[in-house]
């Protein structure tokens, strides 16, 4: 019982500290909100700029802003100006559901008040590269981003397609502290968070279709371990933005209105190793917990990940495998993959030319030293020289061919004296005397 109650007392404190340093300023501190244009519908029911800032947005007709749809339009704008220089934690933004027309939008956060024209000498923070963008995207400035306006922008004057740019966002909510005025209830001043932003971020899976998005601007995502989320969306959610910098992955009925919580942190982040790939990623829940504590059921991943050479690389020096540690840092070092194409200890002495002058000199040395002079041939030398053939075939052709020759010598000289000794036979040794 206890226990509990101090749980209970650490979360009312925790959300009055949330609440007094991070507000949603264009809900509490606008000054203005204005847009290129608006869209009416037959009913009169203008879509205004405010409408973006009601924390509704199911609805479009009642729940979103909308700039109309006129061909002659080359861009479209939206924007809010705060009543004084606020720093900025967190974007949500929340497009209409069922429609895409946001596709290239650009998001400004202006430090002075500024018209829609000077956008164009102007750097986004952020900007949607993807063909067909996600419905939700939140966007995380963990170090904090100074400004007095949030402009949202498409401009389609180069582009080829036919239809007007159109932008049309249900709900911008903008999170963050007033640096202005010290005493605002949301006044930077008072808040505790050093300038580096609260460690724990969250947002709300709005439609149960489409895709979402996550960023974090020049950190990485760590996704947490979310206890309400079917283990299959989890893992499918943790595969698709855990250790990277922006990640979409499709929403679906099992995960609208739940809440996902992540951390945006320059530690541990995923390295692009060289010439090496991420075989595979293990994630163990060890139970380890960051402070503040939100409550005792969240825990964070302490993550391994693997990785192997490409190809015919191998690992010259580093570790493939290394893991996520407390303390700001990989185990380990970095792996180095180098080309190997023959056993290496074959190519530890080799050079590469690189001198053009050089290169031909060593291909004409080559050339003399391996050139073949037809005098010096094994065949050539045979021709003139006798020598001993130890081949077998050779042996038996010897051996037969003496065989062959004496045997004939042998019939011819008994076939020379054959009529001789045939007329001693018959007529008797002196036959041939008398005759």
């Amino acid at each position: 019982m206890e226990r509990s109650i101090a749980y209970l007392v650490i979360g009312v404190l925790l959300t009055y500290q949330l609440k007094c340093e991070v507000c949603n300023l264009g809900r509490s501190y606008r000054k203005t909100t204005t847009a290129s244009s608006r869209y009416t519908y037959q009913n009169s029911k203008p879509l205004t700029p405010d409408k973006a800032l009601d924390e509704s947005y199911y609805i479009h007709s009642d729940d979103c802003f909308s700039s109309n749809d006129e061909h002659t339009n080359t861009s479209a704008w939206w924007e809010v100006t705060f009543r004084c220089i606020s720093k900025i934690f967190q974007i949500n933004l929340v497009f209409r559901e069922d429609f895409v027309r946001h596709a290239g939008y650009y998001l400004f956060i202006t430090n002075q008040t500024v018209n829609a024209s000077d956008l164009i000498h102007l750097d986004p923070v952020y900007h949607d590269e993807e063909p067909s963008p996600s419905q939700q995207n939140t966007i995380i400035f963990p170090g904090g981003h100074s400004g007095v306006q949030v402009y949202l922008y498409i401009n389609h004057s180069n582009s080829n397609t036919t239809d007007p740019p159109i932008i049309e966002p249900c709900e911008v909510e903008i999170y963050g502290c007033v640096e202005g005025d010290v005493n605002e209830s949301c006044a930077c001043a008072n808040a505790t968070i050093g300038g580096q932003g609260p460690d724990l971020w969250q947002t709300n899976v709005v439609f149960p279709t489409g895709s979402l998005s996550l960023t974090c601007d020049d950190y990485y995502l760590s996704i947490m371990n979310m206890s309400d989320f079917h283990v299959d969306e989890f893992l499918r959610i943790l595969e698709a933005c855990d250790g990277k910098q922006h990640c979409s992955f499709n929403s679906s009925s099992h995960i609208q209105n739940k809440t996902l919580i992540f951390y945006c942190q320059d530690k541990c982040s995923n390295e692009n190793y060289t010439n090496s790939h991420l075989n595979r990623t293990v994630v163990e829940g060890l139970g380890i917990e960051y402070q503040p504590a939100v409550s005792d059921s969240f825990t964070a991943f302490l993550k391994s990940r693997v990785y192997d050479c490409k190809g015919r690389h191998i690992l010259t020096s580093g570790n493939l495998t290394r893991q996520c540690q407390e303390h700001d840092r990989w185990s380990g070092e970095d792996p180095v993959c180098n080309c190997c194409k023959c056993p290496c200890d074959r190519v530890k002495t080799q050079y590469f030319i690189t001198d053009t002058e050089v290169l031909r000199k060593k291909i004409n040395k080559l050339n003399n030293e391996l050139k073949v002079h037809r005098k010096d041939l094994s065949a050539t030398v045979r021709t003139k020289t006798c020598a001993k053939d130890e081949r077998k075939s050779s042996k038996y052709l010897g051996f037969i061919t003496g065989i062959g020759i004496t045997t004939a010598v042998l019939v011819i000289i008994v076939c020379s004296d054959l009529p001789l000794m045939y007329r001693q036979v018959r007529f008797g040794p002196y036959a041939s005397r008398t005759r």
